[in-house]
């Protein structure tokens, strides 16, 4: 399966320093460090926590592998299943400005992937894989800074057109796109109207909050569609 590449970037906020001392430098904390971003379900909180432990299970980890020199600092972002890159996904680049410390926002235009979830309400079991593409990926302050307590937040809209099949908790089965966005509706999250497919209703804002990555051995290779195998689902 091959993708396209998303458009990427990655803003580290500036801020005013009060008091004595000097602004920090984030070179300094991230360059050349991986970090792995892991979203529990109890951290869904955009719509509900109800739609947030329902689409847990299939959204993947996250993973930052930072690089640069001085505040010239790229962020390569790759997908996880257990902490390891996923190698069937691309991979997404965002370029760093002036940087300062601890504030920063990676932020995605669009983002293809493969989803994969196990339906266990059928014998044999299923592995169920779409394809989707998600967009508007907004990962504000999920870089580690010095606080103890995690305050970052990240929103994404994604397009039940293309992810229903994944919602195998929906009664009665097999999930649609309309009985998905009828039960999203009587949990009062009605799917909207997509802004990126003119006319198509199908679409949900999705935002967890309280996360931080953690730092990790593991490494992120760039994957570009000419990577993806053939073996990938």
């Amino acid at each position: 399966m091959r993708f396209k590449t998303g458009q990427v970037t990655l803003l580290v906020v500036s801020s005013i320093a009060v008091g004595c001392g000097s602004n920090g430098d984030a070179s300094s904390h991230w360059a050349g460090k991986t970090y792995l971003l892991d979203i529990a379900a109890n951290h869904w909180s955009k719509p509900s926590r109800d739609v947030g432990a329902e689409i847990a299970p299939f959204v993947p980890q996250f993973l930052f592998g930072i690089t640069g020199v001085g505040t010239d600092l790229t962020a390569t972002v790759a997908t996880a299943t257990g902490g390891i890159q996923n190698m069937c996904n691309l991979t997404q680049e965002a370029s760093a400005s002036e940087s300062q410390y601890p504030r920063s926002q990676i932020a995605v235009a669009e983002f293809p992937m493969a989803f994969q979830e196990l339906n266990d309400r059928v014998t044999p079991n299923q592995m169920i894989t779409v394809h989707s593409t998600l967009h508007n990926l907004v990962f504000a302050d999920v870089l580690p800074g010095d606080s103890t307590v995690p305050a970052g937040t990240f929103d994404v809209t994604a397009n039940i057109a293309e992810l229903y099949p994944l919602f195998i908790r929906i009664d009665p089965p097999p999930p649609t796109v309309d009985s998905v966005c009828r039960v999203l509706e009587g949990v009062g999250n009605a799917c909207e109207t997509c802004a990126f497919d003119s006319g198509s209703k199908t679409c949900l804002t999705l935002g967890s909050h309280q996360l931080v990555a953690t730092p990790t051995t593991a490494t992120v290779a760039r994957v570009s569609p000419g990577d993806i195998a053939a073996a990938c689902p």
